[in-house]
């Protein structure tokens, strides 16, 4: 049996709340700790990201953007930056994989409450629209993709557990190269009532803590990324640069329904990602991090036992631009990227009232190299995920 190929990134693209609409912007606001302004209310998501317009993007993938979700625009956006980022000119090889599932419902609500007053008026386009499938497809036809096409669903784990097909994939030589993409939340009015109603959403105007005392809910941010994957040896071949390797992943579920977060399949997923790495090696986790306190606590007791007093930096990107949802973990591998890259440990601002003493929870900047950085995610229905990025500068 042939040995699994490695998988590197070498593309990634991101819009995030606070105006940032490249890497460069993203990596320079996780420096510099600056927290995002997000609204007082919500659903009002829209003016989070800004203006989202068809017309920025190139001319080739206007055609297939038309008429489309602001959703399906911004994950456009992403999409190609990433591919023009690992300049992939030839993408017939590569696969499109989005993370998320149910990503279409604000699109359906509206879609829905017209058609109750005008039926006849619904418009063909949704019965391809009303599918997960359907991004995946918008965005292979945009960048001339026709590998393995699919969305994998995950729920706040999305962007993990598509990673980790991907990568499997890759590592089998099933393609050489796939695109992950995670689209911003695109829920309608009654999830973010569910949501309130649940308990699981900070009071309008509350800022996201992060491992807090203080914290009493997650605050919504609208965002997405997306990463390039190849292997190694796919990405000599074409001469690209490796951002950072996929060092190690896991998944696993409580075997549970529910919402009620679980330390010990954290801390088994956790395990089972890092395999013989010792956690001192570590150079910083990104943690998952919501701001709900049953979600945090859970999280903080699972990385206390896993670290056993080592002193690695435990930070959450949530603090600065809320959480986006099925958009989330991709985001944070983003910016696990730009840390590793850049030589940094972005704080977690707002941090005043820790709920632990066990961990190392930096509140500013820390100006280091990483050789490792492990990005877990969790997510409703006791689905556990975790990945380890290997620093490009240590591939060998």
């Amino acid at each position: 049996m042939a040995e699994p190929r490695r998988v590197v990134i070498t593309g990634l693209g991101v819009l995030a709340p606070g105006g940032v609409t490249d890497a460069a912007g993203f990596a320079e606001m996780l420096r510099a700790g600056r927290v995002a302004p997000l609204q007082d209310e919500w659903p009002g998501l829209a003016m989070r990201l800004g203006t989202i317009d068809a017309a920025a993007l190139p001319r080739s993938a206007q055609r297939v953007a038309r008429g489309g979700s602001r959703a399906l625009i911004a994950t456009l956006c992403v999409a190609l930056a990433a591919f023009a980022e690992a300049r992939v000119v030839q993408a017939a090889a590569f696969g499109v994989l989005v993370a998320g599932s149910n990503i279409a419902q604000a699109r359906g609500f509206d879609t829905a409450r017209k058609f109750q007053q005008e039926p006849a008026w619904t418009p063909p386009r949704h019965a391809a629209e009303v599918f997960d499938t359907h991004l995946a497809a918008v965005v292979a036809e945009a960048a001339g993709a026709q590998g393995p096409g699919l969305s994998v669903g995950g729920a706040s784990a999305s962007g993990n557990a598509a990673v980790a097909v991907a990568a499997d994939l890759i590592a089998m030589g099933r393609m050489p190269g796939c695109l992950v993409v995670a689209p911003p939340p695109d829920f309608g009015p009654v999830e973010w009532q569910a949501l309130a109603a649940l308990g699981a959403l900070a009071p309008p105007g509350a800022a996201c803590l992060p491992f807090d005392r203080a914290a009493a809910g997650f605050v919504p941010g609208e965002g997405c990324g997306a990463l390039v994957l190849e292997s190694l040896e796919s990405a000599q071949a074409r001469g690209a640069t490796p951002l950072a390797e996929i060092a190690g992943h896991a998944q696993a579920q409580q075997g549970r329904a529910g919402v009620a977060p679980d330390a010990g399949t954290a801390l088994r997923v956790m395990r089972a990602a890092l395999g013989d790495l010792p956690t001192a090696s570590l150079g910083f986790v990104s943690a998952h991090a919501t701001g709900t306190p049953a979600g945090d606590a859970a999280e903080a007791e699972a990385l206390a036992t896993l670290l056993q007093g080592a002193p690695v930096p435990v930070n959450a990107t949530k603090a600065m631009i809320g959480h986006a949802i099925q958009g989330a973990a991709l985001l944070e591998l983003v910016a696990c990227v730009l840390q590793l890259r850049g030589g940094f440990v972005h704080g977690t601002p707002g941090l005043t009232q820790p709920i632990t003493d066990q961990l190392h929870l930096p509140t500013t900047t820390l100006m280091r190299q990483s050789h490792y950085a492990l990005s877990p995610a969790y997510g409703f229905g006791g689905l556990a995920t975790a990945v380890l990025l290997r620093n490009a500068r240590n591939l060998a």
